[in-house]
C-alpha cells in the first residue's frame, strides 16, 4: 500500500513539473517573441551643408514605425546645448511616420559634427543621428 502511494504521488508530482515545465516553456516564448516597434529612418546622418556663424539651422530626420506595435519615443537628448531637438511624443502607429526636428546653433566657425541620441521602445533601445556641416 505504501508503495502504490508512494508511486501515484511521485506520478503526480512528475505530472505538475512536466505541466509547469511546458507552460513556463510556452509563457517564455510569447515573451521572446512579442513584437517591439522598428524604426526605418530614412537618414541616420544628415548634412546641414554650409552655413554662416551665428546663424541657426533646422534640420529633420524622418522615420517610419515598420514595426506591428506603437512606436513610443521617450527622449531625444542632443549632444550639447548649441543643438535643441523636438521629438512626437504621441506613439506613433505602425506603419506612420514621423520626424525628430533638430535646430544647431552655429556659434564657432569650422566643420562640425553633432549627435542626438533617441530613446524608444525598439531594439536597441537607443540610436545615434548625427548632424554634419561647415560653419564659415
Amino acid at each position: 500500500m505504501k508503495k502504490t502511494v508512494l508511486i501515484l504521488g511521485l506520478f503526480a508530482l512528475g505530472f505538475s513539473l512536466a505541466s509547469f515545465t511546458t507552460s513556463t516553456i510556452v509563457v517564455l516564448n510569447e515573451i521572446e517573441n512579442m513584437a517591439l516597434a522598428v524604426i526605418k529612418w530614412d537618414a541616420k546622418t544628415v548634412d546641414a551643408g554650409t552655413i554662416k556663424k551665428g546663424v541657426s539651422v533646422d534640420l529633420v530626420f524622418e522615420f517610419t514605425n515598420s514595426g506591428k506595435v506603437p512606436l513610443t519615443i521617450y527622449n531625444v537628448k542632443p549632444s550639447c546645448g548649441c543643438t535643441v531637438a523636438s521629438y512626437p511624443k504621441e506613439p506613433i502607429m505602425p506603419g506612420e511616420t514621423a520626424e525628430i526636428k533638430t535646430t544647431y546653433n552655429a556659434t564657432k566657425t569650422g566643420k562640425f559634427r553633432k549627435s542626438v541620441v533617441v530613446t524608444s521602445n525598439t531594439d536597441p533601445k537607443t540610436e545615434t543621428l548625427i548632424l554634419v556641416g561647415e560653419v564659415i
